[in-house]
């Protein structure tokens, strides 16, 4: 038995062949292009979890996916008694994958500490500082 391949040498045939092999390059090309970004996003993708204190005296943030971070700015604004107030921070995370902050949600001087009270439009930003990356997050903190 002999398998006989025939090849089209007339260009009728060939026209359908090559818009074919283009239409499938072009798809290849808008795949790896798409595809692209979603993998780098993935290489870095931190994650914030904020929970407030029961009695709103603070808010301990985790800061997780955070190995290959060099530096972690946050910064937290609210209204406490219906006055803006703020912190902010910066950590190092030292090659740890996982990082706490527990910020504290009032004032200190001399060694006392007064809670602010009536807590209300609270937002946490952060921002992450990988190798040729950076990510910015905002978030929104429901109070009592």
């Amino acid at each position: 038995m002999q398998l006989t391949i025939k090849i089209p040498t007339d260009s009728m045939s060939v026209q359908p062949m090559k818009k074919l092999l283009f239409g499938f390059l072009a798809s290849l090309v808008i795949l790896f292009s798409v595809s692209s970004p979603s993998l780098a996003a993935a290489k870095y993708s931190p994650q914030t979890i904020p929970v407030l204190h029961y009695n709103q005296a603070s808010l301990k943030v985790t800061f997780a996916n955070v190995k290959k971070a060099s530096l972690i700015s946050y910064e937290l604004v609210y209204e406490a008694n219906g006055i803006p107030q703020g912190v902010g921070g910066s950590i190092m995370p030292k090659g740890k994958t996982i990082v706490t902050k527990t910020i504290t949600l009032g004032t200190c001087s001399s060694g006392t500490c007064v809670n602010h009270k009536k807590l209300k439009k609270m937002k946490l930003m952060v921002t992450f500082e990988f190798p040729g990356k950076t990510i910015s997050k905002t978030y929104s903190i429901k109070t009592k």
